[in-house]
């Protein structure tokens, strides 16, 4: 099995695969998350903190049994990581990550008020 954080991608495009997966997982997260009051470093105002379930509610529900065993736990992270959730061992920092998380948001949400091209 390949290593998920041996090969971070930029943040953009972490953050990019993250989204695509809401979508699948959760969709119409995109309404619900609140850019103002985002916070990828609280596990109450970050994306996944943001939605009905919680942080760990949606974690828990993708990874039932990952926090038992330390090697499945690993790949856990590496999602995480891998999908803009949680920031690179590699210097970033949480301001970083939560502006790229806001600014998909904003972008999508302007894309989608957007009037249809004729």
């Amino acid at each position: 099995m390949p290593d998920p954080i041996a090969d971070l991608d930029d943040r953009a495009e972490r953050v990019a695969r993250g989204a695509a997966w809401m979508d699948k997982a959760e969709p119409g997260w995109i309404d619900v998350i609140d850019p103002d009051r985002l916070k990828m470093q609280s596990r109450c105002d970050c994306v996944l903190g943001q939605l009905k379930s919680g942080w760990s509610g949606t974690l828990l529900g993708l990874f039932p049994d990952r926090f038992r065993v330390n090697s499945e736990r690993l790949a856990c992270i590496g999602f995480i990581v891998s999908h803009g959730f949680e920031k690179s061992i590699r210097g970033e920092n949480y301001a970083q990550l939560t502006a790229a998380w806001r600014d998909l948001i904003l972008a999508r949400r302007a894309a989608n008020l957007s009037p249809a091209a004729p």
